[in-house]
């Protein structure tokens, strides 16, 4: 199937001149991108051979207006290159989104530059998932704490966040992915069945050493000997 689509891409690109291709691959280059960048670039986001070089440049200086520096700004397209065709209004409505929600100005280009796609993401969909977690008993200061260190959060489905924010909370760990959020990038399916495992062999989960519940699945092996397959 990449074949298919890296040979798409081929015949697209076709019908724009050398010149213009190797423009925009110096510019990239140029801009601190690799080479590995600009080819996932143009799998990933061929269009951008068709917008012109002003309107990239554009794009990027639109960003460091706003205070993001080079480093952010190659995160951020290189996970999101959509965001090219962004216009100073797409983004900065975003961004005042996210001020009106209880954001501070500089959370907001962290949050954003470490997620980009959070630019290509309907606002509804980001206080969809807010309200969401609020039904939970969570303040909007705890709310942004959580995001910030897990923003891929507001990609989830409904029913994935009520699955992970439920069962944290049900074995005591209500705050714990409040403070290190990013623990709940793990399949809920491997929590769970990590957590019924531990209590079967009649070890306690808890505030003080859940991480257990996350080491990496190499080293659950050696301790216990068991697979991710022998737990689900």
């Amino acid at each position: 199937a990449r074949c298919v689509v890296a040979s798409a891409i081929v015949v697209d690109l076709c019908c724009l001149g050398l010149e213009n291709i190797n423009n925009k691959i110096e510019y990239l280059l140029s801009f601190k991108f690799t080479y590995q960048d600009v080819l996932k670039l143009t799998i990933d986001f061929p269009r951008l051979y068709f917008l012109s070089l002003d309107n990239i440049e554009q794009t990027i200086n639109n960003f460091k207006k706003i205070g993001y520096d080079n480093k952010d700004i190659v995160r951020m397209l290189k996970k999101c290159p959509q965001i090219y065709s962004l216009s100073i209004e797409n983004i900065n409505n975003k961004i005042n989104n996210f001020l009106e929600l209880g954001y501070e100005f500089n959370d907001i280009l962290e949050l954003t530059s470490s997620n980009g796609r959070l630019f290509a993401l309907g606002i509804e969909k980001i206080k969809s998932a807010i309200q969401l977690i609020k039904s939970y008993g969570y303040s909007m200061k705890e709310i942004i704490i959580m995001t910030m260190g897990f923003p891929a959060i507001f990609h989830l489905n409904t029913e994935n966040i009520k699955e992970k924010i439920e069962f944290y909370i049900s074995i005591g760990l209500r705050d714990i992915i409040v403070i290190d959020s990013k623990k709940m990038m793990q399949g809920i399916d491997v929590s769970y069945s990590r957590y019924m495992f531990y209590k079967s062999i009649n070890k306690y989960v808890g505030p003080s050493n859940y991480s257990m519940l996350f080491i990496a699945q190499k080293k659950f092996f050696q301790l216990y000997g068991k697979t991710k397959e022998d737990l689900i």
